[in-house]
Protein backbone atom coordinates (compact mmCIF):
# COMPACT_ATOMS: atom_id res chain seq x y z
CA UNK A 1 0.00 0.00 0.00
CA UNK A 2 1.58 3.60 -0.93
CA UNK A 3 1.89 5.64 2.04
CA UNK A 4 0.08 9.18 1.35
CA UNK A 5 2.06 12.17 2.60
CA UNK A 6 0.38 15.21 3.19
CA UNK A 7 3.21 17.44 3.11
CA UNK A 8 1.57 20.53 4.23
CA UNK A 9 1.07 19.15 7.50
CA UNK A 10 4.38 17.15 7.84
CA UNK A 11 6.94 18.36 10.87
CA UNK A 12 9.41 18.19 8.55
CA UNK A 13 7.53 21.21 6.32
CA UNK A 14 6.53 22.81 9.85
CA UNK A 15 9.95 23.35 10.62
CA UNK A 16 11.16 24.22 7.15
CA UNK A 17 8.09 26.84 7.38
CA UNK A 18 9.32 28.28 10.71
CA UNK A 19 12.91 28.76 9.48
CA UNK A 20 11.99 30.72 6.87
CA UNK A 21 9.89 33.32 8.97
CA UNK A 22 12.28 33.52 11.62
CA UNK A 23 14.78 34.17 8.63
CA UNK A 24 12.89 36.60 7.24
CA UNK A 25 12.00 38.07 10.94
CA UNK A 26 15.64 38.68 11.89
CA UNK A 27 16.74 40.14 8.05
CA UNK A 28 13.95 42.96 8.47
CA UNK A 29 15.43 43.45 12.12
CA UNK A 30 18.62 44.03 10.74
CA UNK A 31 17.99 46.24 8.07
CA UNK A 32 15.73 48.24 10.64
CA UNK A 33 18.76 48.49 13.04
CA UNK A 34 21.40 49.33 10.48
CA UNK A 35 19.04 52.11 8.83
CA UNK A 36 19.36 53.60 12.47
CA UNK A 37 22.74 53.48 13.08
CA UNK A 38 24.85 54.19 10.43
CA UNK A 39 28.53 51.85 9.81
CA UNK A 40 30.09 54.87 11.32
CA UNK A 41 28.64 56.27 14.83
CA UNK A 42 30.49 59.10 14.83
CA UNK A 43 30.96 60.36 10.93
CA UNK A 44 29.50 63.63 10.29
CA UNK A 45 26.67 63.84 7.69
CA UNK A 46 28.90 66.16 5.71
CA UNK A 47 32.79 64.83 6.00
CA UNK A 48 35.11 67.36 6.89
CA UNK A 49 38.29 68.17 4.98
CA UNK A 50 41.54 67.61 7.14
CA UNK A 51 44.65 69.83 6.05
CA UNK A 52 46.94 67.41 7.22
CA UNK A 53 50.90 68.18 7.15
CA UNK A 54 53.27 65.29 5.56
CA UNK A 55 56.67 65.10 6.25
CA UNK A 56 58.48 62.35 4.13
CA UNK A 57 59.77 59.90 6.25
CA UNK A 58 60.49 55.98 5.99
CA UNK A 59 58.26 53.47 7.54
CA UNK A 60 56.54 56.71 8.56
CA UNK A 61 55.08 59.14 6.62
CA UNK A 62 55.91 57.17 2.45
CA UNK A 63 55.11 59.29 -0.42
CA UNK A 64 55.82 62.68 -0.76
CA UNK A 65 53.60 63.63 -3.39
CA UNK A 66 49.57 63.33 -4.30
CA UNK A 67 50.67 61.26 -7.22
CA UNK A 68 52.77 58.98 -5.00
CA UNK A 69 51.45 56.25 -3.11
CA UNK A 70 51.01 56.42 0.83
CA UNK A 71 52.08 54.24 3.46
CA UNK A 72 53.54 53.68 6.77
CA UNK A 73 52.74 53.88 10.28
CA UNK A 74 51.04 57.63 10.29
CA UNK A 75 48.84 56.89 7.18
CA UNK A 76 47.96 53.44 8.31
CA UNK A 77 46.80 55.82 11.59
CA UNK A 78 44.76 58.33 10.17
CA UNK A 79 43.05 56.05 7.59
CA UNK A 80 41.52 54.16 11.05
CA UNK A 81 40.64 57.60 12.24
CA UNK A 82 38.76 58.74 9.39
CA UNK A 83 36.52 55.46 9.93
CA UNK A 84 34.89 56.72 13.15
CA UNK A 85 35.10 60.74 12.00
CA UNK A 86 34.72 60.37 8.47
CA UNK A 87 37.49 62.50 7.59
CA UNK A 88 38.70 63.37 3.98
CA UNK A 89 42.59 64.16 4.05
CA UNK A 90 44.21 66.89 1.98
CA UNK A 91 47.99 66.48 2.17
CA UNK A 92 50.45 69.20 2.69
CA UNK A 93 54.03 68.79 2.04
CA UNK A 94 57.59 69.90 3.08
CA UNK A 95 60.21 69.89 5.37
CA UNK A 96 59.59 68.91 9.13
CA UNK A 97 60.38 72.95 10.06
CA UNK A 98 58.33 74.24 7.27
CA UNK A 99 55.25 72.23 8.30
CA UNK A 100 55.36 72.33 11.91
CA UNK A 101 55.46 76.52 11.58
CA UNK A 102 52.27 75.50 9.24
CA UNK A 103 50.54 74.29 11.70
CA UNK A 104 51.25 76.65 14.80
CA UNK A 105 50.28 79.66 12.20
CA UNK A 106 46.96 77.16 11.61
CA UNK A 107 47.95 76.73 8.09
CA UNK A 108 47.29 73.38 8.41
CA UNK A 109 44.85 71.37 10.38
CA UNK A 110 47.17 68.32 11.66
CA UNK A 111 50.41 66.79 11.74
CA UNK A 112 51.90 62.99 13.02
CA UNK A 113 54.84 62.67 15.09
CA UNK A 114 54.54 65.47 17.55
CA UNK A 115 55.85 65.07 20.30
CA UNK A 116 54.28 67.12 23.52
CA UNK A 117 56.33 69.99 25.17
CA UNK A 118 55.06 73.36 27.09
CA UNK A 119 55.88 75.51 24.39
CA UNK A 120 53.86 74.01 21.96
CA UNK A 121 51.09 73.33 24.26
CA UNK A 122 50.45 77.11 24.10
CA UNK A 123 50.09 76.83 20.06
CA UNK A 124 48.63 72.98 19.51
CA UNK A 125 46.26 70.72 20.68
CA UNK A 126 46.73 67.07 21.49
CA UNK A 127 44.06 64.15 21.87
CA UNK A 128 44.51 62.21 25.10
CA UNK A 129 46.13 59.39 23.45
CA UNK A 130 49.26 58.80 22.09
CA UNK A 131 50.27 57.55 18.65
CA UNK A 132 53.26 56.07 20.16
CA UNK A 133 56.54 56.27 22.01
CA UNK A 134 59.94 56.83 20.07
CA UNK A 135 63.65 57.00 21.73
CA UNK A 136 66.36 59.51 19.88
CA UNK A 137 69.80 58.03 19.54
CA UNK A 138 73.19 59.85 18.02
CA UNK A 139 74.14 57.80 15.06
CA UNK A 140 77.24 57.66 13.44
CA UNK A 141 78.33 55.73 10.31
CA UNK A 142 79.27 51.72 10.96
CA UNK A 143 81.96 52.09 8.74
CA UNK A 144 83.59 55.37 10.71
CA UNK A 145 85.64 55.98 14.01
CA UNK A 146 83.02 56.42 16.01
CA UNK A 147 81.41 52.91 15.46
CA UNK A 148 83.51 51.62 18.30
CA UNK A 149 80.90 52.97 20.66
CA UNK A 150 83.56 55.00 22.89
CA UNK A 151 81.29 58.17 23.89
CA UNK A 152 84.74 59.79 24.76
CA UNK A 153 85.44 60.40 21.51
CA UNK A 154 82.42 62.38 20.79
CA UNK A 155 83.63 65.23 22.36
CA UNK A 156 83.90 68.12 20.52
CA UNK A 157 82.26 66.58 17.39
CA UNK A 158 79.72 67.85 15.11
CA UNK A 159 76.05 66.93 15.50
CA UNK A 160 73.34 67.28 12.82
CA UNK A 161 69.50 67.45 13.88
CA UNK A 162 66.36 68.97 13.28
CA UNK A 163 65.65 72.35 14.33
CA UNK A 164 62.74 73.15 16.41
CA UNK A 165 62.54 69.73 17.58
CA UNK A 166 62.89 68.20 21.04
CA UNK A 167 65.38 66.19 20.07
CA UNK A 168 67.68 69.42 19.49
CA UNK A 169 66.82 70.17 23.55
CA UNK A 170 67.38 66.67 24.55
CA UNK A 171 70.85 66.73 22.42
CA UNK A 172 71.70 70.04 24.18
CA UNK A 173 70.75 68.97 27.76
CA UNK A 174 72.75 65.40 26.62
CA UNK A 175 76.10 67.62 25.86
CA UNK A 176 76.29 69.81 28.63
CA UNK A 177 75.63 67.35 31.40
CA UNK A 178 78.43 65.21 29.74
CA UNK A 179 80.45 68.09 29.29
CA UNK A 180 80.73 66.71 25.40
CA UNK A 181 81.01 70.23 24.03
CA UNK A 182 79.05 69.59 21.34
CA UNK A 183 78.73 71.13 17.89
CA UNK A 184 74.70 71.23 17.30
CA UNK A 185 74.28 71.49 13.58
CA UNK A 186 70.51 72.45 13.02
CA UNK A 187 69.04 71.42 9.72
CA UNK A 188 65.53 72.19 8.47
CA UNK A 189 64.65 69.14 7.36
CA UNK A 190 65.32 65.58 8.05
CA UNK A 191 66.81 64.67 3.83
CA UNK A 192 69.31 67.93 4.18
CA UNK A 193 70.49 66.28 7.08
CA UNK A 194 71.41 63.15 6.01
CA UNK A 195 72.81 64.22 2.89
CA UNK A 196 75.18 66.33 4.53
CA UNK A 197 76.14 63.57 7.08
CA UNK A 198 76.07 61.35 4.32
CA UNK A 199 78.93 63.24 2.72
CA UNK A 200 80.90 63.84 6.15
CA UNK A 201 79.54 67.50 7.01
CA UNK A 202 78.92 66.11 10.01
CA UNK A 203 80.57 63.91 12.45
CA UNK A 204 76.81 62.49 13.83
CA UNK A 205 73.23 62.47 13.54
CA UNK A 206 70.78 62.59 15.43
CA UNK A 207 67.51 60.63 14.71
CA UNK A 208 64.49 58.48 16.10
CA UNK A 209 65.00 54.81 16.55
CA UNK A 210 61.47 53.95 14.74
CA UNK A 211 63.62 55.32 11.33
CA UNK A 212 66.71 53.80 11.12
CA UNK A 213 67.25 50.39 9.60
CA UNK A 214 70.37 48.75 9.48
CA UNK A 215 71.15 48.51 5.28
CA UNK A 216 71.62 52.42 6.58
CA UNK A 217 74.83 51.34 7.49
CA UNK A 218 74.53 54.02 10.79
CA UNK A 219 74.79 52.28 13.91
CA UNK A 220 73.43 54.29 17.55
CA UNK A 221 75.80 55.10 19.74
CA UNK A 222 73.91 56.38 22.77
CA UNK A 223 70.22 57.10 23.80
CA UNK A 224 69.61 60.77 24.49
CA UNK A 225 66.03 60.32 25.63
CA UNK A 226 62.50 59.41 24.29
CA UNK A 227 58.71 60.96 24.01
CA UNK A 228 55.63 59.95 23.21
CA UNK A 229 54.40 61.20 20.17
CA UNK A 230 50.85 62.94 19.29
CA UNK A 231 48.30 63.38 15.81
CA UNK A 232 48.83 67.36 16.90
CA UNK A 233 46.07 69.53 15.87
CA UNK A 234 45.96 73.35 15.00
CA UNK A 235 44.55 75.68 17.95
CA UNK A 236 42.09 76.85 15.18
CA UNK A 237 40.35 73.22 14.95
CA UNK A 238 39.12 72.94 17.98
CA UNK A 239 35.99 71.34 16.58
CA UNK A 240 38.08 68.18 15.37
CA UNK A 241 39.21 67.73 19.10
CA UNK A 242 36.65 65.76 20.39
CA UNK A 243 36.04 63.97 17.36
CA UNK A 244 40.10 62.51 17.05
CA UNK A 245 39.73 61.82 21.18
CA UNK A 246 36.06 59.82 20.44
CA UNK A 247 37.87 58.03 17.56
CA UNK A 248 40.78 56.97 19.31
CA UNK A 249 39.01 56.02 22.40
CA UNK A 250 36.74 53.69 20.24
CA UNK A 251 40.12 52.53 18.86
CA UNK A 252 41.28 51.93 22.29
CA UNK A 253 38.44 49.94 23.13
CA UNK A 254 38.06 48.01 20.41
CA UNK A 255 41.68 47.66 19.54
CA UNK A 256 43.79 48.10 22.75
CA UNK A 257 47.22 46.19 20.82
CA UNK A 258 46.47 48.51 17.64
CA UNK A 259 49.17 51.06 18.04
CA UNK A 260 51.25 48.65 19.15
CA UNK A 261 50.39 46.24 16.00
CA UNK A 262 51.61 49.44 13.81
CA UNK A 263 54.66 49.43 15.56
CA UNK A 264 55.74 45.67 14.88
CA UNK A 265 54.47 45.94 11.64
CA UNK A 266 56.40 49.30 10.30
CA UNK A 267 59.30 49.28 12.60
CA UNK A 268 60.39 45.98 13.96
CA UNK A 269 63.58 45.48 12.20
CA UNK A 270 65.51 48.69 13.36
CA UNK A 271 68.91 49.47 13.62
CA UNK A 272 68.89 49.86 17.31
CA UNK A 273 67.85 46.27 17.70
CA UNK A 274 70.45 44.82 15.83
CA UNK A 275 73.28 45.94 17.54
CA UNK A 276 74.95 44.19 20.74
CA UNK A 277 75.13 46.02 23.42
CA UNK A 278 78.25 46.43 25.19
CA UNK A 279 77.47 43.91 27.88
CA UNK A 280 76.19 41.22 25.35
CA UNK A 281 79.60 42.04 23.53
CA UNK A 282 81.61 41.14 26.78
CA UNK A 283 79.21 38.21 27.64
CA UNK A 284 80.02 36.47 23.81
CA UNK A 285 83.56 36.97 24.01
CA UNK A 286 83.83 34.92 26.75
CA UNK A 287 80.90 32.27 25.85
CA UNK A 288 82.06 31.38 22.05
CA UNK A 289 79.38 28.06 22.25
CA UNK A 290 75.56 29.09 23.00
CA UNK A 291 73.52 25.56 24.42
CA UNK A 292 69.99 25.74 23.28
CA UNK A 293 67.51 23.11 25.31
CA UNK A 294 65.08 22.18 23.37
CA UNK A 295 61.80 19.53 23.79
CA UNK A 296 62.27 16.25 21.87
CA UNK A 297 58.86 15.06 20.04
CA UNK A 298 57.72 18.32 19.52
CA UNK A 299 57.58 19.25 16.03
CA UNK A 300 57.07 21.07 13.60
CA UNK A 301 58.87 23.24 16.57
CA UNK A 302 61.62 20.97 17.81
CA UNK A 303 63.26 17.28 17.66
CA UNK A 304 66.18 15.11 18.18
CA UNK A 305 66.63 12.75 14.49
CA UNK A 306 68.28 9.34 14.87
CA UNK A 307 71.54 10.40 14.54
CA UNK A 308 71.17 12.48 17.35
CA UNK A 309 71.33 15.67 15.75
CA UNK A 310 68.37 18.73 16.65
CA UNK A 311 65.91 19.35 13.87
CA UNK A 312 62.98 21.57 13.96
CA UNK A 313 62.26 25.43 13.33
CA UNK A 314 64.37 26.12 16.69
CA UNK A 315 67.42 25.40 14.51
CA UNK A 316 66.22 27.32 11.61
CA UNK A 317 65.86 30.55 13.58
CA UNK A 318 69.12 30.28 15.74
CA UNK A 319 70.61 30.09 12.48
CA UNK A 320 69.25 32.28 10.94
CA UNK A 321 69.56 34.96 14.29
CA UNK A 322 73.25 34.50 14.42
CA UNK A 323 72.98 35.52 10.45
CA UNK A 324 71.21 38.42 11.20
CA UNK A 325 73.72 39.69 13.85
CA UNK A 326 76.60 38.86 12.23
CA UNK A 327 77.78 36.23 14.71
CA UNK A 328 77.38 33.40 12.66
CA UNK A 329 81.24 33.21 11.99
CA UNK A 330 81.89 33.61 15.88
CA UNK A 331 79.28 31.51 17.91
CA UNK A 332 78.56 27.99 17.46
CA UNK A 333 75.05 26.97 18.50
CA UNK A 334 74.99 23.49 20.65
CA UNK A 335 71.78 21.59 21.05
CA UNK A 336 70.27 19.29 24.06
CA UNK A 337 66.95 17.85 24.09
CA UNK A 338 64.47 16.86 27.08
CA UNK A 339 61.67 15.55 27.26
CA UNK A 340 59.56 17.35 29.58
CA UNK A 341 59.00 21.27 30.79
CA UNK A 342 60.38 20.57 33.75
CA UNK A 343 63.51 18.68 32.94
CA UNK A 344 64.58 21.98 30.26
CA UNK A 345 63.70 24.23 32.99
CA UNK A 346 65.33 22.75 35.80
CA UNK A 347 68.85 22.53 33.19
CA UNK A 348 68.17 26.23 32.35
CA UNK A 349 67.80 27.04 36.05
CA UNK A 350 70.77 24.80 36.56
CA UNK A 351 72.67 26.74 33.98
CA UNK A 352 72.79 23.74 31.85
CA UNK A 353 72.02 25.13 28.66
CA UNK A 354 71.78 29.04 28.34
CA UNK A 355 68.48 29.09 26.17
CA UNK A 356 65.33 26.94 26.50
CA UNK A 357 62.57 26.28 23.78
CA UNK A 358 59.84 26.62 24.25
CA UNK A 359 58.58 26.92 28.00
CA UNK A 360 55.28 28.72 28.62
CA UNK A 361 54.90 32.51 29.61
CA UNK A 362 53.31 31.98 33.37
CA UNK A 363 54.08 33.09 36.71
CA UNK A 364 55.54 29.97 38.24
CA UNK A 365 58.69 30.93 35.69
CA UNK A 366 58.58 34.56 35.82
CA UNK A 367 59.27 34.02 39.26
CA UNK A 368 62.73 32.30 39.14
CA UNK A 369 65.43 35.05 39.21
CA UNK A 370 68.25 33.58 37.29
CA UNK A 371 65.80 33.34 34.34
CA UNK A 372 64.65 35.81 31.98
CA UNK A 373 61.87 35.35 30.03
CA UNK A 374 61.73 37.13 26.72
CA UNK A 375 58.51 39.31 25.73
CA UNK A 376 56.77 38.08 22.62
CA UNK A 377 54.26 38.67 20.24
CA UNK A 378 53.50 35.25 18.85
CA UNK A 379 50.73 33.54 17.14
CA UNK A 380 51.44 30.57 19.42
CA UNK A 381 51.76 30.49 22.77
CA UNK A 382 55.39 29.35 23.01
CA UNK A 383 58.76 31.80 24.32
CA UNK A 384 62.02 31.85 24.12
CA UNK A 385 63.60 32.16 27.48
CA UNK A 386 67.35 33.17 28.43
CA UNK A 387 69.30 32.78 31.74
CA UNK A 388 69.17 36.14 33.93
CA UNK A 389 72.85 36.25 33.60
CA UNK A 390 72.99 36.55 30.03
CA UNK A 391 72.65 40.26 28.49
CA UNK A 392 71.08 39.39 25.57
CA UNK A 393 68.62 42.61 25.07
CA UNK A 394 69.40 42.59 21.33
CA UNK A 395 68.82 38.45 20.56
CA UNK A 396 65.38 39.12 22.24
CA UNK A 397 64.37 42.03 20.38
CA UNK A 398 65.15 40.37 16.94
CA UNK A 399 62.10 38.72 15.51
CA UNK A 400 61.79 36.08 13.56
CA UNK A 401 58.94 35.03 11.80
CA UNK A 402 58.37 31.40 10.31
CA UNK A 403 55.39 29.82 8.24
CA UNK A 404 54.94 26.58 10.13
CA UNK A 405 52.14 23.79 8.21
CA UNK A 406 48.84 24.27 8.20
CA UNK A 407 49.74 28.04 7.05
CA UNK A 408 49.68 29.46 10.67
CA UNK A 409 52.80 31.03 11.75
CA UNK A 410 54.74 31.51 14.99
CA UNK A 411 56.96 34.58 16.12
CA UNK A 412 59.43 35.35 18.72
Amino acid sequence: MTANYTMNNSPRKRTIYSFLCISLMTAVLLMTVWSIFPRNSYAQVENKTVRIGWVEGANLMEGSSDDEMKSGLAYDYIQQISYYTGWKYEYVYGSWTEILSKLEAGEIDALCDVSKTPEREESLLYPDYAMGSENYYIYAHSDGPLASGDLTQLVGCSVGIDNDSIEKQLLAKWSEVGNYNLQIVPYSGRTTRLIDFENGKVDATVDMDITIQPEDDMVPLTCIGKSDYYLALSKNRGDLLQELNNALQNIDTTQPAFTKNLADKYFSDMAVSSKLTNSETAWLKNHSVIRVGYFNNYLPFSDTRDDGTATGIITDIMKQMLIEMSLDKQVTIEYHGYNSEEQLTQALKGGKVDVAFPVDSNAIIRRIPSIRLQSSEAMISRKHILRRTIPMQSMSMWIASKQVSGGSKITW
